[in-house]
């Protein structure tokens, strides 16, 4: 005796025993066949890909994060190498030459300017009292970023005290 279920794709054989359309015998004792999966749903498959849309997205973001965060401290640190060569250079300088004028003649250097076109140096010189007399000079650079946005300046603070005068100032 035969039995032929046409929707599920099985057949119930004399025994008892289930053969499905596939070849595969089951000794089930009136029991369901469990179901063969072929592969994979629309659903699944709709899951799969938008978690994988999200790991992309996320990572996407995440490298331009990185890459912003990377050139954004190349600037400072061109920046800051800047105004440490020029405190280096004023350093050199004697008494008598670091003057108001002398600093206004002090610009950015070339390197400086190829990685931010819109920097500019800000110089100030101010005479300081105390036991011996002392010159401060503040260093900044100010830039801007490409989209227009102003970055907090780095600056440098440099004092050159007069050997000869405090000497002459000291009891």
């Amino acid at each position: 005796m035969l039995k032929i279920g046409l929707a599920s794709g099985r057949y119930r054989l004399a025994s008892g025993r289930y053969r499905l359309a596939s070849g595969w015998r089951l000794a089930s004792g009136g029991r369901e066949p469990p179901e063969i999966r072929r592969g994979i749903s629309v659903l699944e498959m709709t899951l799969a890909l938008l978690v994988l849309t999200v790991a992309v997205t996320s990572l996407a973001q995440l490298l331009t994060t990185a890459a912003a965060h990377r050139r954004t401290s190349e600037q400072r640190r061109l920046a800051v190498q800047e105004v440490a060569n020029l405190a280096e250079r004023i350093a050199l300088w004697s008494w008598d030459e670091l003057t108001a004028p002398m600093l206004g003649e002090l610009a950015p250097s070339q390197p400086l300017l190829a990685a931010l076109p819109s920097a500019r140096l800000q110089t100030t010189l101010a005479e300081e009292a105390g036991p011996g007399p002392s010159k401060r000079v503040r260093l900044e650079v100010h830039w801007t970023t490409s989209a227009g946005q102003t970055v907090e300046p780095v600056g440098l603070t440099v004092w050159k005290h007069s050997a000869a005068k405090a000497a002459e100032a000291a009891p």
